[in-house]
């Protein structure tokens, strides 16, 4: 209900609802963030990881998180990485990137 909730808020809903698609029927969250970042990066777009740490760790996930960051560098050139500050305050940052 939550992800429901918040896919129809705010802009980009195709978009969003694409990405939701990939997160509910994905087999693994190393498979998710993989697919999700590589539809970013053909779009153009902005890929950011949020979660908490305690949930990383009851589930297990840090292997898987620790492979996708892997993939990750190997994948977006040292260029094209922000942090969130750089993100924010970058100019027409909303107009030109796409949501996924």
């Amino acid at each position: 209900l939550t992800y429901a909730k918040n896919l129809v808020r705010g802009r980009h809903v195709v978009a969003r609802a694409q990405s939701a698609a990939v997160v509910l029927r994905g087999r693994s969250l190393g498979e998710v963030l993989r697919t999700l970042l590589d539809r970013a990066v053909a779009a153009g777009g902005v890929f950011h990881v949020w979660g908490h740490a305690w949930e990383l760790e009851e589930h297990g996930l840090w292997g898987e998180l620790e492979a996708f960051l892997a993939y990750a560098r190997d994948r977006i050139p040292p260029a094209h990485r922000v942090d969130n500050a750089a993100l924010i305050t970058a100019p027409s940052a909303d107009s030109q990137r796409a949501t996924v």
